[in-house]
């Protein structure tokens, strides 16, 4: 299961890439630059899962979702990053630490 998470987290970080480079209106957040942004907290919830995954303390699962909540809050005024962000919080309620 742990596994899946990280799985479909890379399969969102592809959505990203792909739906990160849209135009937007004047008046709309520069989401390229939003996309650029939130690299580093992909890669850090891809390794918080993965260090979940091997050690499933509260304290790693802890640290999932608080990487997820970091990448929410920065998508989270990018209309063109809403699948995304959609994707980030069905991970984020669907993540349990048992």
């Amino acid at each position: 299961m742990k596994k899946n998470y990280l799985k479909l987290g890379l399969c969102v970080l592809m959505a990203f890439a792909t739906l990160g480079c849209g135009k937007e209106k004047e008046s709309a957040i520069n989401c390229s630059n939003v996309s650029a942004s939130i690299v580093d907290d992909v890669n850090a919830y891809q390794a918080a899962v993965t260090k979940y995954s091997t050690s499933p303390t509260p304290a790693n699962c802890t640290n999932v979702k608080n990487t997820l909540t970091a990448i929410i809050n920065k998508v989270k005024d990018c209309p063109q990053m809403a699948p995304v962000k959609s994707q980030y919080e069905l991970l984020m309620k669907e993540f349990t630490c048992n």
